[in-house]
């Protein structure tokens, strides 16, 4: 799945996690949730704002698109630091 996310030019880095209770306690799931393997997490680091053409909220747009092509995903974004 991280492909998804490598094919867009201002993706510098992308790390995932499959399970596992600290991606689950990092973003506020419960704690049966945190063992479950069908739930993961994905950071997407871009490259500085100054030098891309389009807005984090556009590349989140294009990816939630491209998410929806894969059946059963629920796919929500959380800007770790919002504008930059």
């Amino acid at each position: 799945m991280t492909g998804i996310f490598r094919k867009y030019p201002e993706v510098e880095h992308v790390f995932g996690v499959i399970g596992g209770s600290s991606f689950a306690d990092s973003i506020n799931f419960t704690p049966a949730a945190a063992s479950e393997v069908r739930m993961a997490g994905f950071t997407v680091n871009l490259i500085p704002r100054a030098q891309r053409q389009r807005t984090q909220q556009q590349i989140e747009a294009e990816a939630r698109a491209d998410l929806r092509e894969i059946p059963g995903v629920r796919a929500k974004f959380m800007a770790a630091n919002p504008g930059t």
